[in-house]
């Protein structure tokens, strides 16, 4: 049977060229399900087309056909975890009977705390197997709302899936939130959607309050990607040269992962704005140490703990707690594949992994490895490992088609920049 898999090379080193990154898959979840939530038409120019973004689509026209509202339905969100925690809040509001379930690995991603919030403003929920885990019966009805208590520490999706059914419900919620908010940048991402479309919202200390309001319609253009842009960060701080021009890019965000700017002139990348997007080089130099919490940004942390690692940086990278439960367990799959590659890496503590440096000689001669790369089904492990080849002689990345989930012209665009490669 032939093997899943492609060989990347790059023979100069030297990144230069144009390249286009996705529309942001975050903004356009948030713009699906407010839409739908909000019973309100209203047009979204350049929707994602990541894999998860086309499901959550595909989804929501399932869930709006016409049906016996008696008859249960099910509904499958694969290896989707945005889309799972989106919709179990909005078939919480959805008349019907509701099988929400997903793929083996959803059903391993703990749901229990956003099941509990939603109880608690009258939700009818029940665990199909396992409890506090996926598959989810619901009983689609009228909900009340009112007060919520729910922890932060687990996953901002939590908080934004409940925030953006507050409005249609009668008493608004008021949520109170427990621990530190993880990703608070998605939250505020989410707040802000609402409020282009009308919705207005108090957030003081730890309490949201969202009352009773409609959902206005207003057309939404959705802006390129940070994530995706983090990439090419990667491939340009890996270079001898580049130059890469990322079309689209804005400067001005809604998205917290922008912060890559900032953190990559740490390891020697400047942006530089333009009319059509932004040009990243490789002009600055790179920091010995660096010392990073992702608390707010985890989807940036594959990408740069791989990046410190290759470019023989010392690095403490904290806040790593939710990547245990992504779609793979990001911080074991990050020290596994790092180590089977040469670098040194390791978990300090929960949530904390470090990157040493590599005596020079030793470091060097990794630059003639061939290295292969096990991608655990995930797809920010194949986009942050790619880059690599900068570095070594060759890479292998199993699985390449797990990209799809978020970025799926990836291997066509990294060929613009002089990357060759063969499956």
């Amino acid at each position: 049977m032939k093997e899943n898999y492609i060989r990347i090379i790059h023979k100069t080193k030297i990144a230069e060229g144009t390249v286009d990154v996705p529309s942001s898959k975050s903004i356009s979840n948030r713009a699906l399900i407010i839409r739908s939530a909000g019973n309100i038409p209203f047009r979204i120019n350049h929707l994602s087309g990541s894999g998860d973004t086309v499901l959550l689509d595909k989804l929501l026209k399932q869930i709006d056909l016409p049906r016996q509202t008696w008859q249960e339905t099910v509904v499958d969100a694969r290896n989707a975890g945005t889309t799972y925690r989106f919709l179990t809040a909005l078939l919480s509001i959805k008349p019907g009977f509701w099988k929400l379930t997903g793929d083996a690995r959803m059903k391993e991603r703990p749901v229990a705390d956003l099941v509990a919030a939603l109880r608690q403003s009258g939700a009818s929920i029940q665990y199909v197997e396992r409890e506090g885990y996926p598959p989810l019966l619901i009983e689609g009805k009228n909900l009340d709302g009112g007060e919520v208590v729910m922890s932060g520490g687990i996953s901002s999706q939590f908080i934004s899936a409940l925030l953006m059914m507050a409005p249609v419900l009668p008493k608004g919620i008021i949520l109170r939130i427990k621990d530190k908010v993880v990703s608070r940048p998605y939250v505020e991402m989410t707040l802000r959607l609402m409020s282009w479309f009308g919705v207005n919202h108090t957030w003081k200390e730890d309490i949201i309050a969202v009352p009773r309001q409609n959902y206005l319609p207003g057309e939404l253009t959705v802006e390129c990607d940070w994530s995706s842009a983090s990439y090419w960060y990667s491939v340009a701080a890996l270079s001898e040269r580049s130059s890469i021009m990322v079309a689209g890019l804005q400067d001005s965000s809604l998205q917290g992962d922008a912060r890559i700017k900032e953190i990559f002139q740490s390891l020697g990348v400047e942006t530089i704005p333009g009319s059509n997007g932004m040009t990243i080089k490789k002009s600055l130099p790179v920091c010995k140490k660096i010392l990073l919490d992702f608390t707010e940004i985890p989807d940036l942390a594959q990408t740069v703990i791989t990046t410190t690692a290759a470019l023989n940086a010392e690095g403490v990278f904290t806040g790593l707690e939710t990547l245990r439960h992504k779609e793979a367990d990001r911080v074991a799959a990050l020290v596994a594949e790092l180590g089977n590659a040469g670098f040194r890496i390791s978990v300090m503590e929960e949530g904390t992994v470090a990157v040493n440096r590599l005596e020079l000689n030793h470091y060097e001669s990794l630059r003639k490895n061939k290295i292969r790369v096990n991608t655990y089904g995930d797809h920010r492990m194949a986009l942050a490992f790619a880059p690599l080849a900068m570095f070594f002689r060759e890479v292998r990345i199993e699985n390449p088609g797990v990209v799809d989930k978020s970025y799926p012209s990836y291997w066509e665009q990294l060929l613009k920049t002089g990357f060759f490669f063969t499956y």
